[in-house]
């Protein structure tokens, strides 16, 4: 995993993790840039943004951020939280 971020700017949140204004994160599964807020939780585990507006076209997009998914990932509800998506590996 690969992050961008301007680290005079992160907001921490103690044990929730951090608050990112802008952000850049590349991975396996594509990019996410983020304009408009962040939560990065304390472990590194995910990365926290507005509901998308919607999954399809690619690319994802909500309320300041853009998400662009290789081949194979796909955004689905989460099982945890009504309204919540997570990002999901498919074979293509």
């Amino acid at each position: 995993m690969k992050i961008q971020f301007d680290p005079r700017t992160v907001v921490p949140l103690g044990e929730l993790g951090s608050v990112y204004p802008t952000l850049r994160v590349a991975d396996d599964w594509g990019v996410l840039e983020v304009t408009g807020g962040a939560l990065v939780t304390a472990d590194w585990s995910a990365v926290v943004v507005a509901a998308p507006g919607t999954a399809v076209p690619r690319p994802i997009t909500g309320d300041g951020w853009r998400l662009e998914l290789v081949p194979g990932w796909r955004l689905e509800p989460d099982e945890h939280r009504a309204g919540d998506v997570r990002l999901t590996y498919t074979a293509p």
